[in-house]
């Protein structure tokens, strides 16, 4: 049974940086987020740093949403991946993952 979702991330910016990076969330957590993420995106674009003045302008919600793989996974494995890649007490994600 699933009981986490695996949210992967990967995009390219100016064919000079790949970026990637993954996060863990609940099914509700991830829900949570894609509606955040939809809203945001009735503003408008949204840009996505990375860097001190790097990023990646996403025009629409499903313009980001083909950068993501979305996996279900078992507690079990959830437990595995958390535990040999332990999160920076500051940080809620792995590498480079979209947040605005």
């Amino acid at each position: 049974m699933s009981t986490h979702i695996l949210v992967k991330f990967s995009d390219n910016w100016a064919g000079e940086i790949d970026l990637a990076g993954f996060r863990f969330f609940t099914p509700q957590a991830w829900e949570d987020t894609k509606t955040t993420w939809k809203k945001t995106f009735l503003d408008g674009p949204v840009e996505c740093y990375f860097g001190t003045h790097q990023f990646i302008k996403y025009e629409h919600y499903q313009d980001l949403m083909d950068r993501l793989t979305v996996e279900d996974i078992t507690l079990d494995q959830y437990t595995t991946l958390s535990t040999l890649l332990p999160l920076h007490p500051r940080k809620s994600r792995y590498g480079h993952f979209p947040g605005f």
